[in-house]
């Protein structure tokens, strides 16, 4: 089909904007902020559909029969914001930083990286208690748990974010002087690697399971001061592949249990081709943005532009929504009634279904395609900042707050609602920052 002559183009074209990125080699410069965002901006708008044509498993079976001028359009919209980010950073000229300041930042043990450690384990033990105690309610009934999860965590945000804190503690615990105490700090790192997966597949989370996972990785490589080579980068493409398939066989056993099947389940064989069928679903799942964007600009007669309304539900998520039972929502919700009118309905207790935006079709969604040029060139701003911040880290605290911002700003942005991405972010490094900022 032309679609993946289409994407197949567009993922070349997205790719080869890498050049403008400073680096020895290649995985030098995918490690960067920018090249960060390149790879996982092609991966969702370029790469996906072309593996949902392969596979047939696309969204809207529609749109790759009788409607591939929707999709065109829309990749072509995100090549323009990928463009659009790229040149604001390179403007910004700063592109790479240099991978010495992070591994002499991981040797200065200071007082005020203890005290955000000592936060940091606080809050995940409260989440992780919290959070058990709750799917333990439910341990007879684990199929009605898991088929209703949204609603029954509904109330429960705040703790479900307290275990986010286990990244910048992870990040913290890996950035270790090689003394007697390294045994400790690894012995803690496992206990809090076991207990996030333990309490995440609990309350049915694939992503929070596995999320830690790629940032101790991503720690490693930083402050091993270690070449980083191609075979480096194809060795996480490795590790990246095998957490997906994971994810895919995690999302079947959740499946069952939710249908309570679990009696039937097998582990039998098939083809190949059905194992990245399934794969490819999963990602479909979560990463169909192309597909919701062409939606989107096809149906702009069922929805009016919310001018900023989205994002001022980011700004506002900190006030319980007991406390302002009108609160507003954010773009995921919006585009769920754009795709399918009346599929979220605020107040309602069952049925309501949400779909993940992105930058892009929430830029889209708020000021039309002015906003998606306005947003784009925010963005590369942002990303130029933090690559900035890389070279003047002082300690494993530092590394931390860069890391995480890094995964919100090249990352999390992109395929993620304003309002889940920003509230979890802002909740997670705002004590953080404080402490970095407070004066001991």
């Amino acid at each position: 089909m032309l679609l993946q002559l289409y994407s197949g183009l567009f993922l070349i074209f997205g790719l080869s904007l890498l050049s403008f990125v400073k680096g020895k080699n290649i995985a030098q410069k995918l490690l960067t902020p920018l090249g960060l965002f390149t790879l996982y901006h092609s991966f969702i708008f370029y790469l996906m559909p072309f593996l949902e044509v392969h596979f047939q498993v696309g969204r809207f079976p529609q749109y790759y029969r009788d409607q591939e001028i929707e999709i065109f359009y829309a990749l072509f919209i995100a090549l323009i914001y990928q463009m659009l980010v790229t040149l604001t950073v390179v403007n910004g000229k700063k592109t790479s930083f240099s991978y010495g300041a992070l591994v002499q930042a991981s040797k200065n043990l200071t007082l005020k990286t203890k005290l955000a450690k000592v936060l940091c384990w606080f809050f995940v033990l409260i989440g992780c208690f919290v959070m058990t105690r709750l799917a333990l309610q439910y341990i007879g009934n684990f199929a009605y748990f898991m088929f209703n999860r949204i609603n029954l965590l509904s109330g429960y945000g705040y703790f479900t974010k307290m275990l986010a804190y286990s990244v910048p503690l992870g990040v913290m615990l890996l950035c270790k002087k090689p003394d007697s105490s390294r045994l400790l700090s690894y012995v803690n790192l496992f206990i809090l690697l076991l207990a996030i997966f333990v309490v995440s597949l609990l309350i049915g989370s694939r992503a929070q399971a596995l999320f830690l996972i790629p940032y101790l990785f991503a720690t490693w490589v930083f402050i091993s001061g270690k070449q980083i080579n191609t075979k480096k980068i194809v060795k996480i493409g490795g590790y990246i592949f095998l957490l997906f398939a994971f994810s895919a066989v995690l999302s079947e056993v959740r499946n069952d249990i939710k249908n309570d099947k679990m009696d039937s389940y097998t582990s039998q064989s098939g083809p190949a081709i059905e194992y990245g069928k399934s794969i490819v679903e999963e990602l479909r799942n979560s990463f169909a943005h192309a597909e919701l964007f062409a939606f989107s600009l096809a149906h702009g007669e069922r929805f009016e532009f919310s001018a900023g309304y989205t994002y001022f539900a980011g700004i506002v998520s900190f006030v319980p929504r007991v406390l302002w039972a009108e609160k507003p929502v954010g773009g995921g919700p919006m585009l769920a009634n754009i795709v399918r009118p009346g599929a979220y309905k605020l107040g309602e207790q069952e049925g309501n279904s949400s779909l993940t935006t992105g930058m892009i079709i929430e830029s889209y969604l708020n000021f039309s395609l002015i906003g998606v040029v306005f947003v784009a060139l925010i963005h590369g701003m942002m990303l130029s900042k933090i690559t900035y911040f890389a070279e003047q880290v002082k300690d494993p605290l530092d590394i931390a707050l860069f890391l995480v911002t890094t995964n919100f700003l090249a990352m999390t942005l992109v395929n993620a609602e304003f309002l889940g991405a920003f509230s979890a972010y802002l909740f997670v490094i705002l004590p953080i920052y404080l402490i970095k900022k407070v004066k001991i």
